[in-house]
């Protein structure tokens, strides 16, 4: 296989190369290591509020079945674990150039602001709000990255360029 100067391997006669964020400016890579950090906030506050502070619910007899009360606390527990992922996925594609994966993140984080000024939930704990507070504020930061001049920039050169 034939490399390139700096190790990478080189793009298949007539293909472009691999975009990613060697040739991001300051502000995207600084954004996408922002969106990990907000992710990683995210998952910990999830993991204190509802694995290590669960918070006992008792069905009444006889009204829910044990089948039941199962399906229900695994859906509490995957549900979050799928938009965990889908998050994640968004933020590799962002890493990568995709101008869908940016204007997504957009969404999610117009509808995370939304949702937290129109109906704010009683968190678990006051570090569970905090760090929720904390991951918008850093989507928010990003988001700014993304989208201001040299983040858009590098956005719309990436999206005239073929994906590798």
């Amino acid at each position: 296989m034939i490399h390139t100067l700096d190790g990478a391997p080189a793009p298949a006669p007539g293909r472009p190369p691999r975009r990613g964020l060697r040739d991001a400016p300051v502000q995207a890579r600084l954004a996408v290591g922002l969106l990990w950090l907000g992710l990683l906030v995210d998952v910990s506050a999830y993991v204190v509020a509802n694995v290590l502070q669960p918070v006992a619910i008792q069905p009444i007899p006889g009204l829910v079945s044990d089948g039941l009360a199962q399906t229900a606390a695994l859906m509490a527990m995957g549900v979050p674990a799928v938009f965990f992922l889908v998050d994640a996925f968004v933020i590799f594609c962002i890493a990568r150039g995709r101008n869908w994966a940016r204007i997504l993140r957009l969404l999610f984080t117009a509808a995370s602001v939304a949702t937290t000024v129109l109906h704010p939930s009683p968190a678990s704990s006051e570090l569970v709000r905090a760090a929720e507070d904390i991951s918008l504020a850093l989507d928010l930061v990003a988001l700014a990255f993304l989208f201001l001049t040299p983040g858009r920039l590098w956005f719309s050169r990436a999206a005239a360029t073929p994906a590798g």
